[in-house]
């Protein structure tokens, strides 16, 4: 789709692209909302593609299968040398180095993992990843009405723009569902709790993460006033608004339902399926035990062989392998 835009008093063609040029269909950002089988999206949702997933795919409305993917097709036209969106995921032009002037690794700057903008792994082993140095696209702003599901979009100084999502919604287009978050727990200790507790079990109520007042400390990067477990602790705790008492743990309550099988972020931290080997089929080693490899995940001892992601370390579930050769890798865990 096309849409003829005034920019700067000149008229300018912008491409809506609704195709791909990845393999899996990362930088699919279209608004397509049928799949492969004819199915309707659910809940205003588009088909969406992710760094970890095989291909673009969407929920469905159907009692054996919930998902399904999309057929989408591969682009024809010439790659833009520069940022159509915010974090670049549509970004397949040739620049090659990075912002420091290092070489690529692979050649070319991407964004599959849904970074800041595109990178790529420098040359220079005391750099490793780096960003790249791309321009943002001219004509960009909010005329086109890019953001979806409600989103309000703000113009910025630079000519692009930013969305502003509704609660359940994220991306840079507002295209992304967000899971719903289970007010409960399935570790004991809480790692991957995501709700909204924000009083203790002593009754205290929770300091702000982004405050110092009145316990000054250096995890501002937690949200709201919310319990968690930052610094693999016992259990889920936060900082309280009591000056006499600094900190108290949560009391989260444990699951009662089934964890599913299935992925529902691109980091899976909410996973808590019974996979147990990985990519290439090696058995799992016990998050408990230290042989054949060593390592300070004690604190999820309970979680046996499982595949997890804890603290959402890494870009999926994982585990430490049982071969001394291998010491961790990847588990292949299908999206929900």
């Amino acid at each position: 789709m096309h849409i003829i835009h005034l920019y700067d008093f000149f008229f300018i063609e912008l491409d809506i692209q609704e195709c791909v040029r990845s393999i899996n269909g990362y930088d699919y950002l279209g608004s397509k909302a049928t799949t492969t089988q004819g199915k309707t999206c659910i809940n205003n949702e588009v088909c969406k593609g992710s760094g970890s997933g095989p291909f673009p795919w969407c929920h469905v409305d159907d009692p054996i299968v919930n998902w399904d993917t999309c057929d989408i097709a591969k682009c024809t036209d010439t790659p833009k040398e520069c940022l159509q969106t915010g974090k670049g995921t549509d970004y397949f032009g040739s620049t090659t180095k990075t912002k420091s002037g290092s070489e690529c690794q692979r050649k070319l700057c991407r964004n599959p993992d849904g970074s800041s903008s595109p990178w790529c792994l420098s040359t220079d082993p005391t750099v490793g990843k780096e960003y790249c140095d791309i321009p943002v696209c001219d004509y960009q702003g909010c005329s086109t009405n890019p953001c979806l599901h409600g989103g309000t979009c703000q113009n910025t100084l630079n000519g692009d723009y930013t969305c502003q999502c509704p609660n359940e919604y994220e991306g840079d287009r507002c295209e992304v569902k967000v899971p719903s978050v289970d007010e409960c727990k399935r570790s004991i200790a809480g790692y991957e709790y995501q709700g909204q507790l924000n009083t203790t079990i002593g009754g205290f109520t929770c300091q702000m993460w982004s405050s110092d007042q009145p316990h000054s400390h250096s995890k501002h990067d937690q949200p709201e006033n919310f319990c968690r477990n930052p610094d693999k602790d016992d259990k889920p705790w936060c900082y309280t608004t009591d000056s006499s008492k600094r900190y108290d743990f949560c009391d989260v309550p444990f699951c009662t339902t089934p964890a599913k099988q299935c992925l529902q972020s691109d980091n899976g931290i909410e996973y808590f399926g019974n996979v147990r080997q990985t990519e290439d089929g090696i058995p799992c080693q016990k998050w408990a035990d230290q042989t054949p490899n060593s390592h300070s995940y004690t604190y999820i001892s309970d979680q046996e062989d499982f595949c997890r992601n804890p603290g959402a370390g890494e870009k999926k579930p994982w585990c430490y392998t049982t071969n001394s050769d291998k010491r961790w890798d990847y588990c292949d865990i299908p999206f929900c």
